[in-house]
């Protein structure tokens, strides 16, 4: 019998092949939208790899995680992609991946996107599973 677990987001990792190829953005948008007022109406499956957690059901839920405020995003594909664009957003991977992070300012009140940059993960600039966020317009080691 599966039992329930709480885990933080930054232990899961995706699925080492997505179970969809293509993933409708505005989709995803009203996914996240939903999951931020209502919550997760149904957990993420998850299996053990290790010290950390891979996703074998809920993939689509996995990645609306990714597109909040304080997310994380992970990939362990050679040429992969992890994505984080809201506040305080970080994003960690393997030797081949890039990194997309966003930084933001709050001014009067107001929470504002002043850079977005992407880099590759070289294994020495930029370390492999380690996770960065941007400041000041660079790349910095966040905690994980």
């Amino acid at each position: 019998m599966a039992k329930l677990k709480k885990l933080q987001l930054c232990d899961i990792d995706p699925p080492d092949k997505p179970m969809r190829e293509f993933m409708d953005p505005k989709k995803m948008n009203e996914l996240a939208e939903s999951m931020a007022a209502e919550g997760l109406k149904q957990p993420i499956a998850v299996v053990e790899d290790g010290i950390r957690y891979k996703v074998v059901f809920g993939d689509r839920r996995y990645a609306a995680t990714n597109t909040g405020d304080s997310s994380a995003a992970t990939n362990t594909g050679e040429e992969g992609c992890a994505i984080s664009l809201g506040i305080e957003g970080r994003a960690r991977g393997a030797v081949g991946c890039w990194l997309t992070l966003a930084e933001w300012k709050k001014q009067k009140d107001r929470w504002h996107r002043v850079d977005v940059k992407t880099v590759r993960v070289d294994g020495e600039a930029i370390k492999a599973d380690t996770f960065y966020m941007l400041q000041d317009g660079k790349f910095v080691e966040a905690r994980s």
